[in-house]
């Protein structure tokens, strides 16, 4: 009789992303879970555009061996964003070798067309995008509250996800505009 040993399962590798938001976090969970089946992939909110470089100081502080991405709004401004970005990870020493990743203006552009094949571009105030939330998801009096996120991406599938994002431009001197399908092919 031949005596096997149980395999152990597979460690996967982790990444992690730092991104500006819990809608980006909840967002990026579900789509980047797609296509990834190789990592353990963390995301860690800052809760701010302007916190980024230091939530990813805390990430670096404990997990500096391991591969991570920056995700975040740019809202509208595509060179002062990421250019004031670069700056601040110079001044707090970060020697970032890892990609900058974008959605142009908000997080709320990728839940939209996961819903539409066209593209608004209208969408940098609340007041543009809440009715489209509305229409689509069915969301009243939209906040961007957590439970609301979580509505959101609850309805966001693969398939129509990639039934539309291909139509997304990467470049961020367009808005509307995104690399969601760039980083995601960091995953695959």
């Amino acid at each position: 009789m031949i005596n096997r040993k149980p395999s152990l399962p597979k460690i996967k590798e982790k990444v992690f992303v730092i991104c500006e938001g819990e809608g980006d976090k909840i967002y990026l969970n579900k789509v980047l879970n797609f296509y990834n089946d190789k990592y353990d992939i963390k995301i860690f909110p800052s809760n701010s555009v302007n916190l980024i470089v230091d939530q990813l100081k805390k990430v670096l502080k404990v997990n500096s061996e391991n591969k991570y991405y920056i995700f975040f709004d740019i809202d509208g401004n595509y060179k002062r964003s990421i250019n004031k970005l670069i700056n601040e990870l110079k001044q707090e020493g970060i020697s970032y070798k890892g990609k900058i990743f974008f959605v142009n203006p908000i997080i709320e552009y990728l839940f939209i067309i996961n819903k539409i094949n066209r593209h608004p571009t209208n969408f940098l105030t609340k007041e543009q995008y809440a009715p489209l939330i509305e229409k689509y998801f069915g969301i009243k009096k939209y906040e961007g509250t957590i439970k609301q996120y979580n509505e959101i991406v609850f309805q966001i599938s693969k398939e129509t996800f990639e039934l539309y994002i291909n139509n997304v431009s990467t470049d961020g001197n367009i808005v509307p505009s995104s690399t969601i399908l760039d980083l995601i092919d960091e995953f695959k």
